[in-house]
């Protein structure tokens, strides 16, 4: 009577070479996600920044605002010959 034999000892390499895939998968796996867990830090980063330029902008848009807003007075300025007329 004749037994089959075995996948992996017909062909042992077989076996080591998926054994190294799946690991090779894995770190790769591993890498996008520590590429993206890097991705989203800077991005939360760059937004307290840009929020922080937007405040200050304002602020500085205010003070031109309010300094340039001033009331008008209509005082007439005297000088010179025109106002002996």
């Amino acid at each position: 009577m004749r037994t089959r034999p075995d996948k992996n000892s017909r062909n042992p390499s077989r076996a080591g070479e998926r054994g190294i895939a799946v690991i090779l998968m894995l770190i790769f796996t591993l890498i996008l996600l520590s590429l993206a867990a890097a991705n989203v830090a800077s991005l939360r980063q760059l937004q307290r920044e840009l929020k922080l330029v937007d405040q200050r902008q304002v602020r500085r848009l205010q003070q031109n605002s309010t300094a340039t807003n001033s009331p008008f007075t209509n005082t007439p300025v005297i000088s010179g010959p025109a106002s002996q007329k």
